[in-house]
């Protein structure tokens, strides 16, 4: 019998031509080689189209040594494949046994045999590995780490864009350092990633512990979705026993008065300077938290309230009178904006919007570490101060106001204006200060907020 494989009819005569894979075709400038037979006899240039199409093959391989196999093109590749097989795999054939006159039926997986065509033409192309890998991804029997990053991030929408981030990192980084399917990660490979990639260079165990956290929820979802058996991931954060304590402490009264006012040039992050220093004094006399201020919107900052809507606890959601040194500030950057506006206007780089909380506070870091303002003791990640300190300023100085006579508000005023849960572990206590008293006057949170001042500029 004859074959048209590998020929195709140019007039009356017959050529072989033979494709050129996609990931050459931009290298040798052609789609496919073309090599004319000279005959018009079928017969006779399938007899003889062999020694052609070896000889295309070998140029072909040939070109494919200079042109690197894409990773990420050739799985996309496979798991388009993979689909494929999936849905070949319910198509039934059937036909009837002449002899007993009995239907037949069977699948008929014309995709997977494909499959195999394919994965010889990598071979040729690229190598033995490259083949392999690209066959069992197609097939199910590995399944790339990266190729399912996308479908959980859209299934996580309760995360942060930092944590997307974060959480897409550290599944890339142990991508990197292992090319191998989630099929082939056990507890003994991610033991010996944690060794190599964290212990033995000494990373910071909370350091350590966040990656390994990422990637512990990443195959937890796995598990939940029938992509793996088991999470190989538990049990692999580094002990807190090995953190050192990196004690945080409230600014003294010198320090606030050098980032209201330093003249230094080199600390200055102009055009950032007045939106820091609006952002401090708002932080220093309300005790808001960072994410707080930074989602504070034009309608949420009437009245002479700061209403906050968005806290990381339930007691956070509240509402803070309004410093008489801050009404201007407020009235300045409120002026000419829409009531759904955010009150400080906080963009990334090239204009690009990022997360509101992240971006202020490597901003205001690197505007306090120009100052030389606080201290990172050895052994430790972090140093003592951070924007979060000035909040430990506001509750420091509220409190010593109190002890040096203040009136018209207690210690439970203070926890209830910076939006600290009030419940006490003595029982009678929380009973008797959080149920019975019932919540803190306006009045008290007014007298507390007055009696926090700056420092004499």
């Amino acid at each position: 019998m004859t074959s048209k494989t590998y020929l195709e009819k140019h007039g009356k005569q017959w050529r072989v031509q033979v494709r050129v894979p996609p990931s050459l075709q931009v290298a040798m400038g052609k789609k496919k080689l073309v090599v004319p037979l000279h005959t018009a006899s079928l017969a006779e240039a399938d007899r003889i189209k062999w020694d052609v199409v070896a000889r295309l093959k070998a140029e072909i391989a040939l070109a494919a040594k200079g042109v690197a196999v894409d990773p990420d093109t050739l799985t996309k590749e496979a798991l388009r494949w993979r689909e494929a097989i999936h849905a070949d795999e319910g198509h039934v054939r059937s036909f009837t046994d002449e002899r007993t006159g009995e239907v037949v039926e069977y699948h008929e997986a014309i995709a997977a045999d494909l499959a195999i065509d394919r994965a010889m033409e990598l071979e040729d192309e690229h190598g033995r590995e490259a083949a392999t890998t690209f066959y069992k991804v197609a097939t199910g029997q590995a399944t790339p780490i990266t190729s399912l990053l996308d479908p959980w991030m859209a299934e996580r929408r309760d995360m942060k864009p930092r944590q997307h981030r974060d959480y897409r990192r550290a599944v890339e980084k142990f991508h990197a350092w292992k090319q191998t399917p989630i099929e082939g990660v056990t507890k003994k490979v991610a033991g010996g990633y944690v060794a190599e990639a964290y212990v033995a260079k000494g990373t910071h165990p909370k350091t350590a512990n966040k990656d390994i956290s990422c990637l512990s929820s990443f195959w937890t979802w796995l598990v939940k979705r029938g992509h793996a058996e088991v999470n190989p991931w538990e049990g692999q954060s580094l002990s807190k026993k090995l953190i050192p304590k990196s004690p945080k402490r409230p600014y003294t009264d010198d320090e606030m008065v050098k980032l209201l006012t330093s003249t230094h040039s080199e600390a200055r992050t102009s055009p950032n300077d007045t939106l820091l220093l609006d952002l401090i004094k708002v932080a220093a006399l309300s005790g808001m938290r960072r994410e707080e201020i930074i989602v504070l919107r034009v309608k949420d900052c009437r009245d002479g309230l700061f209403t906050v809507n968005k806290s990381k606890t339930e007691a956070g959601i509240r509402q803070v009178p309004v410093h008489p040194k801050l009404v201007e500030v407020v009235a300045r950057l409120s002026e000419g904006k829409t009531a759904d506006a955010f009150l400080f206007n906080v963009t990334g780089k090239e204009g690009v919007v990022t997360e509101r909380g992240d971006y202020i506070g490597k901003q205001f870091n690197n505007y306090r570490k120009r100052l030389g303002i606080g201290t990172v003791a050895e052994g430790q990640r972090q140093g003592d101060l951070d924007f979060h300190s000035l909040r430990r300023w506001f509750i420091k100085t509220a409190r010593n106001a109190l002890q040096e006579g203040a009136k018209g508000y207690d210690p439970w005023t203070i926890a209830e204006v910076v939006g600290h849960d009030t419940s006490a572990p003595d029982a009678e206590l929380q009973m008797t200060m959080g149920v019975y008293a019932g919540k803190q006057s306006m009045e008290a949170k007014v007298a507390c907020v007055k009696a926090v001042r700056l420092p004499p500029l």
